[in-house]
């Protein structure tokens, strides 16, 4: 049931970045997309400041505070993570409370990381233009890429977000994970880590890899292709679909079906 739930949530995460993709989709579409976003991870309808706002302001601008508000996100979360359980979860052994908290904070950043990672590339959505016109950043076009306001905001915050988020965080489950290979079947270790082998065999118990690489994989097709954006994201799940088949890591043949 576990590596079933997870299916199900990649899913979702995988099904809502099609909304990156400028592709003409039918209004009802990008509902349904809205939804699974929600569910699945951190969509725009909670992060987002128009309704607030007391004077107008330029789309980048709103875009450079989006950005920071996704890359605040994980703080957050986990600060929230640890206040809780030092505050609610007295009642259970010192142990086992800390892996529940570890595994609180994996989950929720395992649900935010899609979200994030599209935020934060987007920095770099650019279209250069030429004949004088040079690159122009395609979320406000009134605003080029070689300004230093937007070099300043790619720079300071889309940077770093890039190592600690969109490649730290995937880095460092795996290392985790390595770390406790030999205790994957430990109930505390399942509370810490599960999220991320559940339903794998403990062979192929780093299989997650491949479904984060599939996720940031169609993110980027979304965020910086123009053309065949159908064909080449077909073309990236097929491939490790295919993987998948090849591979066989899950658990049971019914979970592979499932995938």
């Amino acid at each position: 049931s576990d590596g079933a739930k997870k299916i199900f949530v990649s899913f979702l995460q995988l099904a809502a970045l099609a909304s990156t993709m400028n592709i003409p989709w039918p209004e009802g579409y990008f509902e349904l997309f809205k939804i699974q976003s929600m569910v699945s991870s951190v969509g725009e309808e909670y992060i987002d400041i128009r309704c607030t706002l007391s004077e107008p302001m330029s789309i980048a601008q709103i875009q450079y505070i989006k950005t920071l508000g996704y890359a605040l996100t994980p703080l957050v979360l986990v600060l929230l993570s640890v206040v809780g359980w030092c505050v609610c979860g007295r009642g259970y052994p010192t142990e086992k409370r800390n892996a529940m908290r570890t595994g609180t904070i994996v989950l929720v950043l395992y649900f935010v990381w899609p979200a994030i990672t599209s935020s934060i590339l987007q920095l770099w959505k650019c279209h250069d233009y030429g004949d004088g016109v040079g690159s122009v950043f395609l979320i406000d076009p009134e605003t080029k890429c070689t300004d230093s306001t937007h070099l300043l905001w790619r720079n300071l915050l889309g940077w770093p977000c890039v190592v600690v988020y969109i490649l730290g965080l995937p880095t460092a489950a795996l290392l985790a994970l390595y770390r406790y290979r030999n205790q994957l079947d430990s109930a505390l270790t399942q509370v810490r880590f599960g999220m991320l082998y559940d339903g794998f065999s403990r062979d192929n118990y780093m299989h997650e890899f491949w479904v984060a690489l599939r996720k940031l994989l169609i993110i980027y097709i979304g965020i910086f292709s123009d053309k065949l954006q159908v064909l080449l994201a077909i073309g990236v799940v097929g491939m490790l679909l295919v993987h998948t088949v090849m591979v066989q890591p899950f658990k049971t043949r019914s979970l592979t079906i499932l995938e």
